[in-house]
Parts: C-alpha cells; sequence; structure tokens
C-alpha cells in the first residue's frame, strides 16, 4: 500500500504545476474576498454548484485562501493528498468488505491493497484531483468512504449484538451520507453502494430472522433507493427551457449516457491519452432510438444486467461490479440534466469494478493465480505510465490546450480555451483561425462570433465593424446558449467605453444584449439577470438614469440574492445613484429569507453595502 501511494504521488507530482479550467474561477473566485477566517462565512455559504451548495468542501479551501489565485499549486497539492488518503479508506474498506466475505485477513488485506493501488492509478481519475474545485467529489468519496468503513465495522458485531450492530449500521449510513452530500450530492449514493454489496457478495446476518434482516434492510436500503428511483423519474419529461439551454431532451441524454457509461469503463481500463481530458463537449447527442450506436450501447447494458442477474448465485463479483458500477452513476448519468460527459463522475463508480477484477485474479486456481498476479502488477506499471503522461499533460497548460484541441477538433470549449491562449501569447491570428474552425462545424454557436468580433477588435481597432454587429445581432437571437455571453459582452462594453475600438458602434453591446434577451435559449432567471445588468451599464453611458434603476430592479427580481443584489448596487453606485441604492438596500431588507444561514449571508451583504464607499 505504501509503495501504491508513493507510485500515485510521483505519477501525480507533474500537474501540480497545472491552472484553473471551467468552473474552478466560478465556484472559488470569492476566496479572493476571504482575507480571514471570521469573514469566510459568505464564501462558504454561498456555493451554487449544487442544490446543497456544498459547504462542507468549500470550507476547506478557507485556510488556503492566501494562495488564491497566485499559488494554485497549494489546492492541487491538497487535492492529490486527498486522492491518496482516498487509496488508504479504499484498501480499508475493501479489507473489511473481504473480511465480509469470510476471507482470511491476510488475503483480504492483500485484495484490498492491490484493487486500492490499481484505482489509485486509474488515468480516468486524474480530473478528479487536478480540476481544483472537484475536491468536492473527492472530498465527498472521503465521507462515503468513511460511512462505508464505520458501517462494515458496524456489521461485524451483528453476530454478538444484532440491534446495537443494526442500530450502528444505520447512524453510519446517514451520518455519512449526510457529510458527504455537503461536500457533494453524490454522498448520497452511500445506501446505493452498501445495497450493492448487501445484496450480491455479502451473506444475510446468521443470527438475525429473514423478517428482522428483511424489515432493516428495506426500510434502510431499499427505500432511500425507491425514493431516489422516483426523484429521477419526475426529471422527466425535460421543460421546454432545459432542452433549449442543453439542446437534449431526457429520452436523448439516456439514449448518450448509455454509450457514455462504456466508454468510461474503455477508458478506464484500456486508457490512451486523446480520449482522456477536460473537453467532451463534442460528445455526440444520440437523438433517436432507432441510432444504431444507441441500439447497441443499450442492448449491451441489458444483456450485462440480464446476465449479472442469471449469475449471482455462480459469479456473485460480476454482479457485484454491474450494480456497483450502475448505481454509482446513478444520479450523475440518468436523468438528472446535467452536461453529458465529465470523466471525474467514475471517481467512486470504479472501485466495484476494480475490485471485482483483483478479487477474481486472487481467486484463481495456481497456476492461472500467479500469472494473473505477475500480468496485474505489470498493468499497474502500465497505468502508472499512463497517468504520468496524463498528468504531465496538465501541468502544462500552454502544450496542453493545443494537444487538447488537436485530439478534440469539434470541442468548442477547447477551440475556445486555445484561442485565449494565442490571444495571450500574441497571437490574435492564429486564435481567430481556430475559432473560426471550430465555428464551421457548429451552425448556431453564434457566441463564438461575438468572441471572433472581439479579438478583432483588440488587433485591428481601426476597422468598421458596423456590418458585423448588425449581422451578429440578428444571429444571436437564435444561437446556442453559452455561459460565456456576459464575459464577451462585458469585454466588448469594456472596449467601447475606453476607446479602444473606435469605430465600433457605441450602442454594440446594448443591441447585442437585447438580442440575447430575446433567444429563448436564454430565459433562465439567472442568465436574464444578467443580461439585465449589462443593460443597466449600457444605460449609464446614455444618460438614462430611470432605466438603469428599472433594469437592476428587474434583475433583483428575477434572482433576488446576495451576489445579484452586490452586482445591482455596484451599477447603482458607479452612476452615482446613491440614493436609489439605498431605497434598494432599504427594500432589500424584506427579501432576507428565514433560512437562518442564509438570512446571515443576507443580513453581511446588506451591512457591506451600507458601509462608507
Amino acid at each position: 500500500m505504501l509503495a501504491a501511494i508513493v507510485a500515485a504521488w510521483f505519477a501525480y507530482a507533474p500537474g501540480l504545476t497545472g491552472t484553473m479550467w471551467f468552473d474552478d474561477s466560478v465556484n472559488l473566485g470569492g476566496l479572493s474576498e476571504v482575507h480571514e477566517t471570521s469573514n469566510a462565512f459568505p464564501f462558504i455559504f454561498s456555493g451554487r454548484a449544487g442544490p446543497t451548495g456544498r459547504p462542507l468542501a468549500l470550507a476547506t479551501f478557507v485556510p488556503q485562501a492566501y494562495a488564491w489565485p497566485s499559488a494554485l499549486d497549494v489546492f492541487l497539492r491538497t487535492n492529490i493528498l486527498i486522492h491518496l488518503l482516498n487509496g488508504v479508506l479504499v484498501t480499508w474498506f475493501l479489507y473489511l468488505l473481504g473480511l465480509g466475505r469470510r476471507q482470511s485477513e491476510g488475503h483480504a488485506a492483500l485484495v484490498g491493497a492491490s484493487s486500492a493501488a490499481v484505482w489509485m492509478l486509474l488515468p480516468i481519475l486524474a480530473s478528479s484531483s487536478l480540476l481544483i474545485v472537484q475536491r468536492m467529489t473527492t472530498l465527498s468519496a472521503v465521507f462515503g468512504l468513511l460511512g462505508g468503513i464505520a458501517y462494515l465495522y458496524a456489521r461485524r458485531m451483528i453476530e454478538l449484538r444484532p440491534v446495537l450492530a443494526l442500530s450502528g449500521m444505520t447512524i453510519a449510513l446517514g451520518v455519512g451520507a449526510l457529510l458527504g452530500m455537503l461536500a457533494k450530492e453524490n454522498g448520497a449514493l452511500l445506501f446505493l453502494f452498501i445495497l450493492a454489496i448487501e445484496a450480491t457478495i455479502l451473506d444475510r446476518p446468521a443470527n438475525i430472522s429473514r423478517v428482522q434482516w428483511r424489515s432493516w434492510f428495506t426500510a434502510v436500503l431499499i427505500v432511500p433507493a425507491v425514493i431516489m428511483l422516483v426523484y429521477l423519474v419526475t426529471r422527466l419529461p425535460y421543460d421546454q427551457s432545459i432542452v433549449l439551454v442543453r439542446n437534449f431532451n431526457g429520452l436523448e441524454r439516456l439514449l448518450t449516457q448509455a454509450s457514455v457509461l462504456w466508454n468510461y469503463l474503455y477508458l478506464a481500463f484500456i486508457p490512451n491519452l486523446p480520449g482522456l481530458g477536460p473537453f467532451h463537449d463534442d460528445t455526440q447527442v444520440h437523438r433517436n432510438i432507432l441510432d444504431l450506436t444507441a441500439i447497441v450501447a443499450v442492448a449491451g447494458w441489458i444483456a450485462v444486467i440480464s446476465a449479472a442477474v442469471m449469475l449471482r448465485r455462480r459469479a456473485p463479483l460480476f454482479t457485484f461490479a454491474v450494480a456497483w458500477y450502475l448505481l454509482g452513476h446513478s444520479l450523475e448519468s440518468t436523468t438528472i440534466p446535467l452536461e453529458l460527459y465529465f470523466e471525474h463522475r467514475n471517481y467512486m463508480p470504479l472501485i466495484g469494478p476494480t475490485y471485482a477484477l483483483i478479487a477474481a485474479t486472487f481467486a484463481a486456481t495456481l497456476p492461472w493465480r500467479r500469472i494473473l498476479m505477475v500480468t496485474t502488477a505489470a498493468y499497474s506499471l502500465v497505468l502508472g505510465g499512463v497517468l504520468y503522461s496524463v498528468t504531465s499533460l496538465w501541468g502544462t497548460p500552454a502544450i496542453a490546450v493545443e494537444m487538447w484541441y488537436i485530439y478534440k477538433p469539434n470541442s468548442i470549449r477547447a477551440a475556445e480555451v486555445l484561442a485565449q491562449q494565442m490571444e495571450k501569447v500574441g497571437s490574435p491570428d492564429v486564435a481567430r483561425k481556430v475559432l473560426m474552425e471550430v465555428r464551421e462545424k457548429h451552425p448556431n454557436a453564434h457566441l463564438l462570433d461575438l468572441q471572433i468580433l472581439l479579438m478583432s477588435c483588440q488587433s485591428e481597432p481601426d476597422l468598421d465593424y458596423s456590418a458585423a454587429v448588425r449581422s451578429l445581432e440578428e444571429r444571436l437571437r437564435t444561437a446556442d446558449f453559452s455561459n460565456t455571453a456576459r464575459g464577451l459582452l462585458w469585454g466588448l462594453d469594456y472596449l467601447i467605453r475606453t476607446g479602444r475600438c473606435p469605430q465600433l458602434p457605441h450602442n454594440a453591446v446594448d443591441r447585442l444584449t437585447r438580442s440575447l434577451l430575446a433567444n429563448p435559449r436564454f430565459s433562465a432567471p439567472d442568465v436574464r439577470s444578467n443580461l439585465l445588468i449589462i443593460l443597466a451599464q449600457t444605460a449609464i453611458e446614455r444618460g438614462e438614469t430611470e432605466v438603469v434603476v428599472s433594469y437592476c430592479r428587474q434583475a433583483l427580481e428575477l434572482t433576488p440574492s446576495p451576489p445579484t443584489l452586490t452586482a445591482v448596487i455596484q451599477v447603482l453606485d458607479s452612476a452615482g445613484l446613491n440614493e436609489a441604492a439605498q431605497d434598494i438596500i432599504d427594500e432589500a431588507r424584506s427579501l432576507i429569507p428565514s433560512h437562518p444561514v442564509k438570512a446571515k449571508l443576507w443580513a453581511d451583504t446588506l451591512k457591506s453595502l451600507e458601509q462608507p464607499k
């Protein structure tokens, strides 16, 4: 185990020189306002990454606020250490699981440590640690594994003190799941993981009656599973607003996930560098149930599940692997309208298949066991080598963005990140070429045209952009949704206000923002709120004070939250509308929620906004 930890550390070490990606700045940007632990409350409880806000995960970033964003290696090092800690916890959990299967201590320890070693070195899990914000995933796993360990310890007492054991098992699941959910909602899956092991590879305790065991089993494991199933079913069908933003409906997502789950498994155990990385927005959506790829993927899972049920007695490890993997993906890879593909979703689900493979290897008869053990050791070395290559790429962002675009030429995100990199190093022509290449492959990705316009204004400010703005104004009404809209519009507004693009129409931002407001794909309340704040800013430049106040009020009505309130007051203050700002602050007092944590956030926000400017 120690050797595996050392190997994993050296395999991950090249990633310490990595950078921010995706949602890192969105979710962790508030760290720049955390100057000491005493004022960390707003950051910890202002999370918007999930329904719980994930405060427990955010709290772990507070002690490192001093390093944001200049010393990202501090965050990455902590993430890697959490992954190594999880390797220890996986060993511990699987060791106890082996004892529960009535294996000898030596055999259970060896299988557990070997499984954890392979799991720690799986290259597909690299993004779980090297995407800074995905500490939410790995920390949730810490509590899930601790809950599972406590559960298995309590279960060992069941022969002597069954009531106490059942109580301990229940408490372990409840506490482990709750703490896990406060890091990331996946913590709720602890109930399903335990259901997987109890239903497949653990026997019913001998000294508990069948009725008593079934009663506990139903109440503690089946009922939560049914509740989750009902919740997932109720997410269908998708509202039209969700379909417009995601560009797929519920059935299309399910069909696509059938293929995605196979792809995860392939890349997990037969990894290759081009298939691994952060950019998977080019995942093909299966829009027809008669699509051949979708038919094969769905039929494959039906066959696997059927085989798992039929072979549950003769091949329980196979049944366990299937149950653990699919139940582990039940939240993020079924009906909840998340993006289609992220590698870090495999963090916990791959523990089951890895254990099943290693346990089957050690259960083989001689001489096959020795052959398979040597093969497994060699395979682990190969995994470590591929992982080292993957993390080395993550650790050299300038090279990574070029390689990932080569690997994923249809990815809009890969093109956008590469274009930004090219612009930073003084190659705007290359940046625009990259965006134009990917733009040709995505007919409705008109936000790329807006980004091209912004780059053109910066590199060739003396050109006349009137015609480009008119054309873009029309196309943005039907553009695919993109979270980049707000930043691009603010960038364009900055160029206009500072006179750095004199030939750009002064009302360009106002016109383009109104086009997006007319686009049904941009109808989500928080999106419209941000666009209204941009309109308020442009109205300031025209001296339309009443319009400024009106837009600010509309924005706050759409999303009555501390961040929106802060943005609105900043706009009003910049316009010198202090009286209107104070009126809105006074009105905001009536919006203070009853929830104690949210109420304190509101109160702290109001207090900070009332301080002398």
